[in-house]
């Protein structure tokens, strides 16, 4: 059974800038079952959040040296500023929401409440009609950050290889779909390149290779 919902409070819409009114949705109800193991490797987990964007490479080397609990430190993505981190023991991550060391890289670190979520994910743009004379990082970073932060390019883009289309992959905060035109100026004249999400991307070999403009996506496993 589908239940249809009616959103009419009148809000922008994040980025896009429009007005959501009147949007007519289904929303489809299913019955889960809890993980064990994840449900257990969330009683030994503590939420971690800071105010700056994380940057993972720098993260893992600070807590490896402050860290004075027993055992290993594993560390997990949850967005762009919040990050999961395990330890082997209830009695170690107990130790971790008092440590004044762990709270110094941290803005907070609080208990797990056996569960979380996040909004932010990435995904790929594509972005047609784009002129040449305008094929510059600077512009395809300026177009990603019309809805999210951008994360780089992806190599035929980067590289000069091919003219036909850009590819930029971006963080995104929102749930609807990008298809929107965007007007580049030049100063002189005014171009209109069509804009649209193809792909989400999560943890693809090249951000694991480091093929990237930002060290937080060069991330390893655990630390400690």
């Amino acid at each position: 059974m589908c239940d249809q919902m009616e959103c009419t409070d009148g809000k922008e819409d994040g980025a896009h800038g429009a007005m959501v009114k009147n949007v007519l949705f289904e929303r489809k109800s299913i019955k889960v079952k809890t993980d064990p193991t994840q449900a257990d490797l969330l009683k030994r987990s503590v939420v971690a959040e800071s105010i700056n964007t994380i940057q993972f490479g720098w993260i893992k080397e600070h807590i490896a040296k402050k860290w004075e609990g027993p055992g290993a430190v594993e560390c997990r993505d949850l967005g762009l500023f919040k990050c999961i981190l395990t330890f082997e023991s209830v009695e170690a991550s107990d130790i971790a929401l008092e440590s004044t060391d762990l709270q110094s890289i941290f803005f907070e670190i609080r208990s797990q409440w056996g569960f979380t979520l996040t909004r932010s994910k990435r995904i790929w743009l594509e972005v047609v009609g784009v002129s040449v004379h305008l094929w510059l990082e600077d512009t395809f970073m300026k177009i990603g950050k019309l809805w999210g932060k951008p994360i780089m390019m992806d190599e035929l883009t980067d590289y000069y290889l091919l003219y036909t289309c850009a590819i930029i992959l971006i963080y995104y905060y929102e749930w609807e779909k990008i298809r929107e035109w965007v007007i580049l100026e030049d100063g002189k004249n005014k171009f209109k390149v069509y804009v649209k999400e193809f792909g989400r991307e999560m943890y693809s070999a090249q951000v694991h290779l480091g093929i990237c403009h930002e060290e937080s996506l060069c991330r390893e496993g655990s630390v400690g």
